[in-house]
């Protein structure tokens, strides 16, 4: 493997590990304001796993919003606020691209 290869690599690696941790910031920060609304006191081991699943969601809507983007050959900063922004909506996202896609699918019609 040449240096430019290499360099390719580790550039793309660098730049998708900075969106997906935007995208986890982002669920981070939805969960730490639903935590804040919330009445009743959680035991501390639910809400770790809760904080986890979060994240795990929010890093997967943001690989998926980064990926879309990448593929409508949008400027980097907008994938970056995107990403954050579906981080922050977490399972909301998923669902919004899941309309689309069926909209897509089904030739523009929404259900």
């Amino acid at each position: 493997m040449d240096k430019e290869t290499l360099k390719e690599i580790v550039t793309g690696l660098i730049t998708y590990g900075w969106m997906i941790a935007l995208a986890m910031l982002g669920g981070l920060v939805a969960f730490i304001r639903r935590l804040n609304q919330s009445k009743e006191p959680k035991p501390l081991k639910e809400i770790f796993m809760r904080l986890f699943g979060e994240l795990i969601i929010s890093a997967f809507a943001g690989i998926i919003t980064v990926l879309l983007c990448i593929y409508w050959d949008m400027p980097l900063v907008l994938i970056g606020v995107l990403a954050g922004m579906a981080g922050h909506l977490g399972g909301k996202a998923i669902d919004t691209f899941v309309l689309i896609w069926k909209a897509v699918v089904s030739g523009g019609k929404l259900p």
